[in-house]
């Protein structure tokens, strides 16, 4: 009996804890395995599908934000290229928490990349250029719109792997994976987290 009520307690908590929680997620190269057969497009609406049932979002380049800590908002790739700088701040102007990110892929690292296999069949080289320049160019309409915001820049690959730039924008906080190597920069004005 003290078991069961001990059991009803905790599921009380887990489900008060899922409904106060908000989860973002993003894609990794491990991901995009077996499923060779669809597009990338496919495999992220198959994901996006999914994760909305369990009530948590994706970003795949894109930005997320909270405005108010309890609802997430989106702002897609294709509103990021055509609204206006104005109308992009417009938008963020009382927004708590902004994230910017995807997977981003490894476009511009010769060495470790989609012709070492990372991603098994799903995406070859030329597909992975063409997405890290997608992204690399998202990137720079968002540090252009606002330069002046705390922007999490959220990316399973390192920025080195996607950028043209080879700084970092200031203010913006930097958090990736992938290498499987920690890293960790943080003199008050950059900060760089890596796994």
């Amino acid at each position: 009996r003290v078991a069961q009520m001990r059991y009803r307690c905790e599921q009380r908590q887990l489900t008060a804890h899922k409904s106060s929680s908000q989860i973002a997620f993003l894609l990794g190269n491990h991901e995009l395995w077996g499923f060779s057969n669809n597009t990338l497009n496919e495999i992220v609406q198959r994901y996006e599908e999914a994760l909305k049932e369990q009530k948590m979002y994706l970003l795949q380049n894109n930005i997320l934000y909270s405005d108010d800590g309890n609802n997430i908002y989106k702002i897609t790739a294709d509103e990021l290229r055509t609204q206006s700088r104005a109308g992009i701040r417009d938008t963020l102007k009382s927004a708590r928490v902004i994230l910017f990110g995807g997977l981003a892929f490894s476009g511009k690292n010769a060495e470790f990349n989609a012709n070492n296999g990372i991603y098994r069949d799903t995406i070859n080289r030329s597909q992975e250029v063409e997405e890290s320049i997608k992204f690399d160019s998202l990137y720079d309409i968002v540090c252009n719109t606002l330069p002046d915001r705390n922007v999490i820049v959220f990316t399973h690959t390192p920025q080195k792997d996607w950028c043209s730039a080879d700084y970092q924008q200031l203010g913006f906080i930097y958090v990736s994976g992938h290498t499987h190597r920690n890293y960790f920069y943080d003199d008050g004005e950059y900060r760089i987290y890596a796994d």
